[in-house]
């Protein structure tokens, strides 16, 4: 019963009777959908070229729960875009290759390509090593279409995110709120 609609309570008077199609509506539905709300859980398999200083989307080409079909892993393989209006609880982080020079390494969450205030976590970083950055978890009200990206960026030459089945960038969304 995938892509339920947020239910909506009825306002009963006294004396209504409970039909079926009311309890359906009303109690079938609603503890249906809060059994089974909007959750995607994406990573990154393949390792991903990043320009120096410059921020890049993170692109999750597997995922293993995506309850609304809100992510494809062929189009637009950064974005979750939200099938149901509401309030998101994001989480995730990148696994990023040190390079030459390199001094630090960012991950942040976007909405609609803008950078969400509060989300951006950042630590130092050594040369030829490899470093897993968190993004802030944060929740995030999105509308039908609006969609979420994990966001990477690192200086030096030639900095990479680290695709394996261990050492992987990731992104975490989960309705919580109408």
């Amino acid at each position: 019963m995938a892509n339920l609609p947020v239910p909506i309570p009825a306002s009963e008077v006294p004396g209504a009777f409970i039909t079926s199609a009311l309890w359906n509506a009303q109690v079938f539905n609603g503890l249906t959908f809060l059994l089974n709300p909007p959750q995607f859980f994406g990573y990154q398999t393949a390792g991903q070229s990043l320009t120096s200083g410059a921020g890049t989307a993170v692109t999750l080409d597997t995922e293993t729960i995506d309850t609304y079909g809100g992510h494809s892993t062929v189009t637009n393989t950064s974005r979750y875009t939200a099938q149901v209006a509401g309030t998101y609880l994001v989480s995730g982080g990148t696994c990023v290759n040190g390079a030459t020079s390199q001094t630090y390494i960012a991950a942040y969450f976007a909405k609609n390509g803008t950078e969400l205030a509060g989300s951006r976590g950042m630590v130092p970083a050594n040369s030829s090593h490899t470093y897993t950055v968190s993004a802030i978890t944060i929740p995030v009200v999105l509308a039908v279409n609006d969609y979420v990206e994990l966001w990477v960026q690192a200086d030096g030459t030639s900095p990479t995110t680290h695709g394996s089945a261990t050492q992987t960038s990731s992104m975490s969304v989960t309705w919580v709120h109408a």
